[in-house]
C-alpha cells in the first residue's frame, strides 16, 4: 500500500506558487476540472500578475463567464489584451470573436469599426494557425469594403510591431 498523504489544496496550491506561473495555470486547469472554479480563479490570478498569457487568457474566460469571480466584461477585456499582447492567438481569437458579435449588433452605429478591429484580431490568430480564424477572416472580408480591410491590415502589423525603447540619456563627460 501507499504511505503518501495525499496533499491538501493549500500545500498543492503553494506548491505551484514555488514552481511558477505554469504550474499555477496547470493547476488552475485541474481545479476547472474538479468544478472548483474559486480554486480555479485563484491559481490563473497568480498566473496572469506574473505575465503567463495561458494564465491571462484563462483568467478572462473566468471574468467574461462569472465562474469563480464575478461576472466582469471590462475585466476580461483587459486579461484578454495582455495575453494578446503576448502573442497568445487563442486571446486574438476570442477578441476577434467579441468584435464581430459586435457588429452584428443592429443597434451598434459603429458596426464598421467592430468590423475592422475583428478582422484585425482574427488576422492576428490566423498567422497562428488558429482552428476556424482564416475562415472567419474570409467571410468577414466579404462584408467589409477594400479600404476596411486594409486598415485591419495596417492595424494587425502595427500590432505586432514591438514598441521601440526610450531613448536613454548619455551621461554627462563633465
Amino acid at each position: 500500500m501507499f504511505t503518501h498523504a495525499v496533499p491538501t489544496p493549500a500545500e498543492l496550491l503553494a506548491t505551484a506558487e514555488r514552481e511558477g506561473p505554469e504550474s499555477q495555470n496547470n493547476l488552475g486547469i485541474i481545479y476547472m476540472a474538479g468544478a472548483s472554479d474559486e480554486a480555479a480563479a485563484t491559481c490563473f490570478t497568480g498566473a496572469a500578475n506574473r505575465g503567463y498569457a495561458p494564465g491571462q487568457y484563462n483568467l478572462a474566460l473566468l471574468y467574461e463567464r462569472g465562474h469563480g469571480v464575478p461576472r466582469d466584461d471590462q475585466e476580461a477585456r483587459k486579461w484578454f489584451l495582455c495575453a494578446a499582447e503576448q502573442g497568445d492567438s487563442a486571446a486574438h481569437f476570442h477578441l476577434g470573436l467579441q468584435c464581430h458579435r459586435k457588429s452584428l449588433d443592429p443597434g451598434n452605429a459603429d458596426a464598421p469599426e467592430s468590423r475592422i478591429e475583428a478582422l484585425k484580431w482574427l488576422l492576428l490568430a490566423a498567422e497562428h494557425a488558429h482552428h476556424n480564424a482564416e475562415t472567419l477572416c474570409g467571410s468577414l472580408i466579404l462584408e467589409m469594403t477594400y479600404p476596411q480591410v486594409r486598415e485591419s491590415s495596417r492595424r494587425a502589423v502595427a500590432f505586432k510591431k514591438p514598441t521601440p525603447p526610450l531613448p536613454q540619456s548619455l551621461p554627462s563627460t563633465a
